[in-house]
């Protein structure tokens, strides 16, 4: 069960992807957000560790 759930939550982070920063949901809005971002990071940090630093960066340098 825990191992589906994993699966669910990357295949969701994957589809959200846009090319180095990752949407919360493609429709209900498609910009990145600093909370969002945070979260996200974590949760890519599971299976991806460049990936999710790659997130908080660009996440800054939109600042």
């Amino acid at each position: 069960m825990i191992e589906e759930r994993f699966h669910n939550a990357v295949e969701i982070i994957t589809k959200n992807d846009r090319g180095g920063y990752t949407v919360p949901t493609s429709k209900l809005y498609p910009h990145q957000w600093n909370w969002d971002s945070a979260f996200t990071a974590l949760g890519i940090s599971t299976y991806n560790k460049t990936r999710a630093w790659q997130e908080l960066i660009l996440l800054i340098k939109a600042q």
